[in-house]
């Protein structure tokens, strides 16, 4: 694979925008990256996946893993940082991956013949730039006068469900139908490959380790409710546990509730990490804490990424009753609560919970993937047709 240039910028395409949270060395242009992409060759039979956003990247492998298993070759473009979530992949004869910044992204867009390729893939339909603009960000087609396309149609992904009727007649996939609409059912594929990992497939007796991935804010997650579940198994002096964060950190009232030390050693908050610390934290964990809160917008806008950890990484999850029923999720394959206040109950159960129940849990979980991953590559095969 092609180890690019892997600056910190984290800025999104410009628009030709003045925009302050753009960095200094996203602004200038890389001849010799953009050389080295308009030159190389283009195999044939060759998809392209392109991300423009700082984010979803972690859909990348899975999608490439689908392209390559239905026969195609995949090449990748994204800003930055590609490389770290394909350290793990096999398939390296059919995958290229190309890193640039976002000023030498906008000259390729605008410059390159992408003709060469059968299809151009968009990882994300709407594009996160500077929300000062616009919340919500913006579709692609506003950010570019003409939005590139191979020899067939484009496919874009969208991950904002509900705004899916606002683009029907493009080519668009979903990951995932959390509101059942069945005109939307066989636009589903679903992404959670990260790589050939060894995975873990057992649990600690005296131990466990719970991990919660994502933005440590509360309209994003309920933190507030965990923290009160951690406050509920000490007092009932249950402390063979602990709770690993990653995410983007904000500064509220959940630092305030982890002042006690006597809480607080039963967290350990990483922050944002690179995909590898993820991936290494994610398996050395027992199970998953998707604290989602009733009424959040993952119930029918928008799906979580934390369900592709749980699908890629056989991870058992502990999940309100609400977004089981919505994902799939049941007795065999998780740990459901039904209400908020049974979450330190739940959590208890799985402390105590024997390996072999563990295993058992894990072995349903990996069958009811498999069915996601038939229904996917289906899916995907018949869109590509198109």
């Amino acid at each position: 694979m092609n180890k690019k240039d892997s600056s910190n910028d984290k800025s999104l395409c410009s628009q030709g925008k003045s925009n302050s949270l753009l960095s200094e060395k996203s602004k200038i242009f890389d001849k010799k990256q953009y050389d080295y992409f308009l030159n190389h060759i283009v195999k044939s039979n060759t998809i392209l996946i392109v991300e423009i956003n700082g984010c979803h990247w972690e859909t990348i492998p899975g999608f490439c893993k689908y392209l390559i298993e239905l026969g195609y070759n995949v090449d990748v473009i994204t800003r930055c940082y590609a490389e770290e979530i394909f350290t793990s992949l096999k398939y390296e004869d059919k995958l290229k991956t190309f890193e640039c910044n976002e000023k030498t992204f906008d000259r390729i867009i605008k410059d390159y013949d992408f003709t060469k390729y059968d299809r151009i893939i968009y990882n994300s339909k709407i594009i996160y730039i500077g929300k000062v603009f616009k919340i919500g960000g913006y579709d692609l087609s506003e950010c570019y006068d003409v939005v590139p396309k191979g020899k067939k149609e484009n496919i874009y992904v969208q991950h904002h469900i509900d705004k899916i009727n606002d683009f029907y007649k493009a080519k668009q996939i979903i990951l995932a139908n959390p509101a059942k609409k069945p005109e939307l059912e066989d636009l589903v594929v679903n992404p959670h490959y990260f790589g050939e990992l060894k995975l873990k497939n057992y649990k600690k007796q005296d131990f466990v380790n719970f991990i919660s991935i994502g933005e440590l804010s509360q309209h994003r997650k309920n933190w507030l409710l965990l923290i009160s579940a951690v406050r509920d198994l000490h007092n009932l002096g249950i402390s063979n546990f602990n709770v690993t964060i990653i995410g983007k950190r904000h500064f509220n009232e959940i630092d305030e509730e982890l002042e006690d030390p006597e809480i607080k050693k039963y967290f350990k908050i990483l922050g944002r990490v690179d995909y590898q610390t993820m991936f290494k934290n994610l398996n050395k964990a027992d199970f998953i804490l998707p604290l989602l809160e009733p009424g959040m917008s993952y119930m029918e806008k928008s799906t979580s990424g934390t369900f592709q950890l749980i699908y890629g990484f056989n991870k058992p999850c502990i999940i309100h009753k609400i977004y089981a029923d919505i994902y799939g999720f049941n007795k065999k394959n998780s740990l459901i609560y039904e209400s908020n206040e049974d979450l330190s109950d739940v959590m208890q159960k799985a402390i105590s919970m024997t390996n072999d129940e563990y295993k058992n849990i894990q072995k349903n979980l990996s069958s009811d993937v498999q069915i996601i991953e038939k229904h996917s590559l289906s899916n995907f095969q018949k869109i590509l047709g198109e």
